[in-house]
This record gives structure tokens, C-alpha cells and sequence, in this order.
């Protein structure tokens, strides 16, 4: 188990040269490094969980601009980069992210390590739908009942 952020590099870098190549492996490592920073203030973690900066590689195809992108979205919603890597790995599939049931324990790919939801929130849901394209179910209810998203 990686100690030190110069440890956790380390440990990264295989992966990283792996995905940008020698030559731009140390500024995609220099990325991650920021998004470790990041992380800390954000969530009060040390440093990402491992899905998520195998979620930003996938997602990044080789590329610092997507990467960048990738981090942005990772810190933003976790969920929204693991969506678009599960799209990136298997695009035959439409959606592999479960809807939360209410009062369940929450674990796997989907949604990440064991989070504890009391009431699934519609706006995750309606995110998770739009992601999969199916559509956002309150536009959906409000054309079933005639009236405008304008108007409301």
C-alpha cells in the first residue's frame, strides 16, 4: 500500500506508460497528481480510489486533452466518468449502472464502495437515464401531461 504521493506515482506509472506512452507519461502522471490534490480538498480523501483513475485512463483514450476533460468530470461527479468509462469499455451496452434501490447498500461498478443511500435522488437517476439515453423521466411525465418544460 502506497504511503507517500511520490509512492502512489510510482505505483502508477506502469499503467500510465502503458496508456500516453514514455512521452507523455509524466505530464498525465503531473494530471493525476492534481486531481490527488483535488480529491483531498474536495472529498477529504487522501487520494482517488483506484476505479477512479483506472476510470480516467479509460476514458482519456491516450489523450492529455481527454484526460484533463476526465479529471474534471471525475472530481465533479464520480459517477458521470464511471458511465462514460463503462460506455468506453463495452459501447454494445446501452447502461450497466443500476438504479439505487431505497435503504440498500450500494456497492460494485455502478456506483462505487459501498455508499449508504436512505432515498435514491431523482436527479441521479434522471442523469443516469440522460447518460444512457433514455431519455430524462420528468420531461417524459411533464409531455404526458401537457405542459411545456418552458413554461413550468
Amino acid at each position: 500500500m502506497a504511503v507517500s504521493r511520490q509512492d502512489r506515482r510510482s505505483e502508477r506509472a506502469p499503467r500510465v506508460t502503458a496508456v500516453f506512452g514514455e512521452a507523455q507519461a509524466n505530464e498525465a502522471l503531473d494530471h493525476l497528481e492534481i486531481m490527488e490534490l483535488a480529491w483531498h480538498v474536495c472529498y477529504a480523501e487522501i487520494s482517488p480510489p483506484d476505479e477512479i483513475i483506472e476510470d480516467v485512463l479509460v476514458v482519456s483514450e491516450g489523450r492529455l486533452d481527454s484526460m484533463i476533460q476526465a479529471v474534471r468530470l471525475g472530481l465533479t461527479d464520480w459517477r458521470d466518468l464511471r458511465v462514460a468509462a463503462d460506455r468506453k469499455r463495452d459501447p454494445s451496452h446501452r447502461c450497466r449502472t443500476r438504479s439505487p434501490r431505497p435503504g440498500s447498500q450500494l456497492s460494485g461498478i455502478a456506483l462505487g464502495w459501498g455508499i449508504r443511500v436512505v432515498r435514491p435522488g431523482m436527479f441521479y437517476l434522471a442523469r443516469v437515464r440522460r447518460h444512457c439515453g433514455l431519455g430524462d423521466p420528468e420531461q417524459a411525465r411533464l409531455q404526458a401531461s401537457g405542459v411545456s418544460s418552458t413554461t413550468r
